[in-house]
């Protein structure tokens, strides 16, 4: 039939509008399809609808669905379920599905009770999003057991994964580093099959993992090596924000990437329980990895045993402004055993790392390899090498530049094939150190840091490696090209570039004092007491002392008290102490003269202060012999401050108690009504 061109357009419109309303009707119903979901063990059954008013019992059916895009599925909070979760299906890109908590703040359990594989299971799904469990999988023996365990064969691409606010504890994995107990621990994405199958986007974000064997966060993909031209890598992956304790083997290991971003992250006694190597957190098989922002401490054991390694096949590995202290194994492994190219160490804080600073295994070294811009201390009774390199069998140099090593114990460099310029050699000169020839703008002597080994748990407890007044470290370094722009501190590289982490100007040290110069039995040298019985003793160690007060008066408080200029600005004050019960009490005063602007309490087990009010809000528990850093950033102008125990702000922007035109002083004592005995250590006052 023919038509009218007028006709053919009014045609085509009206085409054009049935076809946009059914679209839009069939989004409708996409939006109408997905709901929500709702699960409480307490539940009569699994006959309900799995609404808020009739929900599902059991993981049963839940496990038995299907899920859609869009779909949101609630555990009660409270609840405890056993068993294997393993829901169905997959969402999309405009609508991932979504696992949550309802009804209260504790997080719902899911208890795998030793089930062989993942307590929480995905396989060959995509875009899903699980927030606010808690995951267990313990047994008496070791096998092969996960807490989210993430499968990709033979898939091609899955997508979208985010896995936030998760409590995964007491996974009892592998307790070796042979297959299959290699790949078991808290979370794990596996990629695998003869078919390519990858993850793209993967979030690890916010969560607590502790007691767990054998890794705490990992992945892997089984399709090609990074020196084949099939290699598959995982894309879009990143680690960030997580806090990871006792874990038996390694923290977290990332597997057959690009790009991957570890960052922000805790990581403390990895290797608890391994006799093999472990190292708290690294890349393989990898490209550009950047592990950037994370403490890492207490790693147990010398096979290995170090907080970061860039290892073998990866191309591209940087570590950036870490904080890195009292590892066993040391701070930086590197492999060479096929090829690890372009690794990047900058602006990083090593602290008591013992055994090794840097160490190089493998019959390679690595190809341009930059090693600059660190500060690293050693421990006074620590024996460390700073570099050693295990296997000499290439013409590879390793570049060591404008680092700052500040030995207090004994340190000693190996042969091997670095070069050095422009580093710092403070404290004691070590063994076969490189000389002048060797380093042409070396430095050696007192480095000027502010509190050298003053630095306690949390990121932000290093203020004691900026640089003083009168540094030769300030403005000495050599430039070097794509530095970063940045410090460990965040300050702003300019041309001026200072030797060290710290790449900001010189600050002021008003008192500064770590005690291991004291005469133990004695009061310490330079502060003052009202009343006395504040005295030097080696504890922890005899390298490592503090000054005890021992108080067994119901009436009267020891004191302690370090005066300084007069301030009317911005003050950073630390310290470190420790109670050997939660009975009695230790306090910070910041004064003028006899007046107390800020006063911060540990007292009965709690953390307070005083407020503008004259109220004491409760901040925080401690517990009894651990130690604890705290740390107050004051304005004298504002009388406002933020108070930080372990790097947490506990208080933020809060008021003086009694406010100040002046600050000029600082005093600490024990409660007048309670005894008790507590150590104070490592205090330095800054501006």
């Amino acid at each position: 039939m023919n038509y009218p061109s007028f006709t053919m357009k009014v045609d085509g419109k009206l085409l054009f509008a049935t076809l946009l309303f059914f679209v839009l009707i069939m989004i409708g119903m996409d939006k109408a399809e997905a709901r929500d979901y709702y699960i409480d063990s307490a539940a009569s059954g699994d006959s309900g609808q799995a609404t808020l008013s009739d929900p599902w019992k059991t993981l049963t059916q839940v496990n038995a669905t299907t899920f859609s895009a869009g779909d949101r599925i609630f555990f009660k909070s409270g609840g405890v379920w056993t068993g294997q979760l393993h829901p169905l299906g997959s969402g999309n890109s405009t609508a991932s599905i979504i696992i949550d908590k309802y009804g209260g703040t504790a997080k719902p359990i899911i208890n795998g009770g030793g089930l062989i594989g993942g307590t929480v299971y995905l396989y060959n799904q995509q875009y899903w999003e699980i927030n606010n469990l808690e995951i267990t999988n313990d047994s008496s023996t070791n096998d092969v057991r996960m807490g989210v365990h993430v499968v990709a064969e033979n898939s091609g691409a899955r997508k979208h994964f985010q896995l936030k606010n998760l409590t995964i504890h007491n996974v009892k994995g592998g307790s070796t580093n042979t297959a299959p107990y290699k790949n078991t621990g808290g979370i794990f994405f596996e990629a695998k099959g003869p078919t390519k199958a990858w993850f793209d986007d993967i979030l690890i974000q916010d969560n607590n993992l502790y007691t767990i064997d054998r890794t705490g966060i990992f992945t892997s993909a089984t399709y090609g090596n990074n020196a084949d031209p099939n290699f598959t890598p995982l894309l879009n992956v990143v680690v960030r924000n997580n806090v990871l304790r006792d874990i038996g083997g390694d923290g977290i290991l990332i597997r057959s990437t690009n790009d991957a971003l570890i960052e922000y992250n805790t990581v403390s006694e990895s290797r608890s329980r391994s006799t093999e190597a472990n190292v708290a957190v690294w890349p393989i098989n990898s490209n550009n990895t950047i592990m950037q922002f994370n403490e890492v401490y207490n790693t147990i054991g010398t096979i290995d045993g170090e907080s970061f390694d860039c290892d073998y096949s990866n191309r591209g590995c940087t570590v950036q402004y870490n904080y890195s202290h009292d590892n066993d194994g040391g701070f930086l492994l590197m492999m060479g055993n096929t090829f690890n190219d372009n690794i990047v160490v900058r602006y990083n804080i090593s602290q008591g790392d013992k055994t090794r600073t840097f160490q190089l295994n493998g019959g390679t070294a690595p190809l341009n390899t930059q090693i600059y811009n660190n500060t690293i201390f050693i421990n006074p009774g620590d024996s460390v090498l700073f570099f050693g390199q295990a296997i000499n069998a290439s013409s590879n140099y390793l570049s060591f530049r404008n680092n700052v090593i500040a030995n207090a114990g004994t340190l000693s460099y190996q042969g091997g094939n670095a070069t050095f310029d422009a580093n710092f050699y403070g404290g004691t000169a070590g063994v076969n150190e490189p000389t002048s020839t060797q380093d042409l703008n070396k430095l050696s002597g007192t480095v000027g840091l502010v509190c050298g080994g003053c630095g306690g748990l949390g990121m932000n407890s290093v203020d004691g490696y900026k640089l003083k007044t009168g540094s030769t470290a300030l403005g000495s370094g050599v430039t070097i090209t794509n530095n970063g722009g940045r410090d460990y501190w965040g300050n702003t590289l300019g041309s001026s570039i200072n030797r060290g982490a710290y790449g900001g100007p010189a600050v002021n040290a008003l008192s500064a004092d770590s005690f291991n110069g004291g005469t133990v039995g004695t009061a310490p040298t330079g502060w003052t007491s009202t009343i006395a019985g504040a005295t030097v003793e080696s504890y922890p160690s005899t390298a490592d002392k503090s000054v005890r007060f021992q108080d067994a008066s119901t009436t009267d408080a020891l004191d302690l008290n370090k005066s300084f200029a007069d301030q009317t600005g911005k003050l950073v004050i630390q310290y470190q102490f420790l109670q050997t019960t939660t009975t009695g009490e230790f306090k910070l005063y910041l004064k003028d003269g006899t007046t107390n602007g800020i006063s911060f309490f540990a007292k009965d087990g709690l953390f307070s202060y005083k407020n503008s009010s004259g109220a004491y809000p409760t901040v925080g528990t401690y517990a009894a012999n651990e130690w604890y850093t705290v740390k107050v950033e004051a304005d004298v102008a504002t009388d406002l401050c933020t108070i930080y125990v372990n790097g947490t702000a506990v208080a933020t922007n809060v008021g003086f108690g009694t406010a100040l035109t002046k600050a000029n002083g600082i005093s600490f004592a024990t409660g007048a009504a309670k005894t008790g005995t507590a150590y104070l250590n490592n205090v330095f006052v800054i501006n």
